[in-house]
């Protein structure tokens, strides 16, 4: 049999382990076990740029269509989701 007292554990004060942690999770980004390097600005910038004419070619399309059905059929076209009028007020996300 084991003699003697069992040793005990020291621990990292309380706020000296959560200064590491953020440090840490502001400084890397991470999946898994596995960290990600941050994306560069311009790569960001030119993914929402892309984004945004992408939307905004599929609702000029959508529109054309739809203006197109209304000519030939003679009926207005039911659209069940109508695209709204881009302001340039809107909030950007």
């Amino acid at each position: 049999m084991a003699q003697g007292k069992l040793k005990t554990k020291t621990s990292i004060p309380n706020h000296a382990r959560n200064k590491k942690k953020q440090r840490q999770r502001a400084s890397q980004l991470k999946k898994g076990s596995r960290f990600i390097a941050p994306k560069k600005t311009h790569k960001l910038e030119a993914a929402r740029l892309k984004r945004n004419l992408q939307k905004n070619i599929n609702i000029a399309i959508e529109g054309e269509v739809a203006a197109r059905v209304t000519s030939q059929e003679g009926q207005k076209l039911k659209v069940v989701n109508t695209p709204r009028p881009i302001s340039k007020n809107a909030k950007k996300k």
